[in-house]
Parts: structure tokens; sequence; C-alpha cells
């Protein structure tokens, strides 16, 4: 297997891999379609086939012969922090509540006025 280039084997590994998804998957669509047994056992034996064949030609190592490393990204830890209350704005400001406030009196007074005549 080392005659074989890298980059040939790894594609090798994966299409064998790939077709042996779409074998299965095959299989499964025509069986719901009525497909005589053999035909389902023979599909699923090609894909069983196809990938444990895709998993020998992955390659172990890189080009260079090194092993492949997953490199982890390092944890952050938590840090509980206090959840700091937001103060809640009014809906309505100051300024705003005096002067419906203001008109609010005024309507009083119209209303008081218009009943007295």
């Amino acid at each position: 297997m080392n005659k074989i280039p890298y980059k040939v084997r790894l594609w090798i590994g994966v299409g064998l891999i790939l077709w042996s998804i779409a074998a299965f998957l095959a299989t499964i669509i025509y069986g719901s379609y009525g497909a005589p047994t053999w035909i389902l056992i023979a599909g699923l034996i090609f894909a069983v086939i196809a990938f444990a064949i895709g998993i020998v030609f992955i390659p172990k190592t890189n080009e260079d012969g090194s092993p492949i490393v997953v490199k982890s990204k390092p944890k952050k830890k938590k840090q509980h922090r206090r959840k700091s209350k937001k103060q809640k704005e009014p809906f309505i400001s100051d300024k705003e509540w005096k002067e419906f406030e203001d008109e609010e009196d005024d309507m009083i007074f119209i209303d008081e006025v218009v009943e007295d005549d």
C-alpha cells in the first residue's frame, strides 16, 4: 500500500465509503419498491464490503509520514459571575408623566366647568 500515492489512497478510500452509503440507500429504496430478495442481500453485502475496503484505503499518516493527530482546542474555564440586575427604564419618563397629569387636570377642570353650566 505504501507504493500508492497519498492522494490516490485518500480519494479511493473516500470514494468507496461514499459508494457504500449510496449502495445502502439504494438497497432501501429498491426494497420499498418490492425488489427481489437476492438484490437486497447483494446490495447490503456490497455496501459492507465497500465500506471495509474504504476504511483500509484511508491513510493513517500524513503525506510526510507523521501520524494524523487531531488538535483539540483548550477548554475555556467557566467564570461564575453574578448577574447584574438591569435597571428597567420606566415606560414613561418623568417629564411625560407630568405632562399627562397636567392634561388630566385640565380635562377634570373642563368637565367641572361644563357640568356647572
